[in-house]
């Protein structure tokens, strides 16, 4: 029965779409998920759930996480060569970020001894500016 406009799967929908696009047939499914043909096709069928080791070895064979099955969903597991690919670009990804961290801290750094500097300039102003504002509240000193 049709869910939000899809239609509602269940994990036998899944193992037949599964073991279709791998051509196999039912006899040599059913043997590598160690079930009979029987229970296969009514697996497939759903008239009956794959229990927990069915669904361990579907997405074994499959390369596909049996918890996603048991959903009615099918999510590929990556590869170790895809996922090594996946974490060189993270890795790739995060060097690039420790580079421009390292420039915004030479930058900062170098703003910061600007910043010292202008201070190191502005005391003496500042202290002119107070020896004045107190010449005026209390007259010159003497």
């Amino acid at each position: 029965m049709p869910v939000n406009g899809k239609e509602e799967r269940n994990a036998g929908d899944c193992i037949r779409q599964l073991r279709e696009e791998k051509e196999y047939d039912v006899d040599a499914m059913a043997g590598l998920l160690l079930l009979t043909p029987k229970q296969l096709t009514a697996m497939e069928s759903g008239r009956i759930p794959p229990d927990e080791m069915t669904l361990a070895l579907a997405g074994y064979v499959f390369g596909v996480y049996p918890d996603a099955l048991a959903s009615g969903s099918i999510v590929k597991r990556k590869t170790d060569t895809e996922f090594m690919e996946q974490a060189k670009q993270i890795l790739s990804y995060l060097e690039k970020i420790k580079e421009k961290n390292g420039q915004l801290q030479e930058y900062d750094s170098a703003l910061q001894k600007e910043l010292d500097v202008m201070e190191k300039e502005r005391k003496p102003e500042q202290t002119q500016e107070k020896e004045k504002r107190t010449e005026i509240q209390y007259g010159p000193k003497l």
